[in-house]
């Protein structure tokens, strides 16, 4: 499984592995629009996170008939959501991949993109 992908081998064909902002950061670089190095963390790997840590269950408990038209509704569960996987601990035994450890390292600056909707708020 591929838990990362470089920003520049993606397109809007990778939409399902990376997520709508990711497929659009690549497809700007094939434009040649400068975007500043960096990858996506497949939708693969977030759903092996949220499956060994145990947190998937609750996250689809916490979405399951919630009124998305309602903003309050959705910015509650958005934070209850973000909540469960800030505070997930990484299963005994797994670290982040190495293919994301090398490329975070050395620290530099970096930016995490959620492409998740109940993360939209001001």
């Amino acid at each position: 499984m591929d838990y990362v992908l470089d920003f520049e081998d993606l397109d809007k064909s990778c939409l399902p592995l990376a997520g709508g902002k990711n497929a659009s950061l690549g497809e700007m670089i094939k434009t040649g629009i400068r975007v500043p190095p960096g990858f996506a963390v497949t939708t693969e790997s977030y759903l092996l996170f949220i499956t060994e840590t145990g947190i998937k269950d609750k996250i689809f408990r916490i979405l399951d008939g919630f009124d998305p038209k309602d903003v309050k509704a959705l910015d509650d569960v958005g934070s209850e959501v973000q909540e469960l996987v800030n505070t997930a601990s990484v299963p005994r035994g797994r670290g982040a991949p190495p293919e994301i450890q090398n490329r975070t390292r050395p620290p530099r600056p970096w930016r995490t993109l959620d492409s998740t909707s109940l993360s939209a708020r001001p």
